[in-house]
């Protein structure tokens, strides 16, 4: 089974190989795919840090966006975020979060809340994720 039917699914995915295979070109893919499929779905980027998200999957979006607002020219691509209907801010949207972890906490905070019928969450670089991190992702989507 290839990685977007597994999403489909409605299965956790992890995608692992080496450097220069096309896994952020995917992940754009997926991003903006999954927001072209479903109306008022949310996409979160999740990594430690910002310019990580700026330089990889979000440039990838960038250069995908001349043809993708084609086809949805309200649309509108900022800085780490989509609008799919700029009036109504975030309901259908994408956008990027920078992952920190408090003092002593089991489950971050600055993560949890995210809620959607349609939510895909994409953390980029997991291994370098703090687990407190990836506890409050898993909680959100349970």
């Amino acid at each position: 089974m290839n990685t977007i039917q597994a999403y489909v699914n409605g299965e956790w995915i992890a995608v692992a190989s080496g450097t220069g295979t096309g896994k952020t070109f995917g992940a754009a893919g997926l991003i903006l795919w999954h927001l072209a499929c479903w109306r008022d779905s949310v996409t979160v980027t999740v990594a430690t840090k910002e310019d990580q998200m700026a330089k990889g999957v979000w440039r990838e979006i960038a250069r995908l966006w001349p043809a993708f607002q084609r086809a949805f020219p309200q649309a509108e691509l900022t800085h780490l975020r989509i609008r799919m209907e700029p009036a109504r801010g975030d309901a259908w949207a994408a956008w990027a979060v920078t992952a920190k972890v408090g003092a002593n906490e089991a489950s971050a905070t600055g993560v949890q809340g995210l809620h959607a019928e349609r939510l895909l969450i994409l953390v980029d670089e997991t291994p370098g994720v703090p687990q407190a991190i990836m506890t409050a992702l898993v909680n959100t989507a349970t």
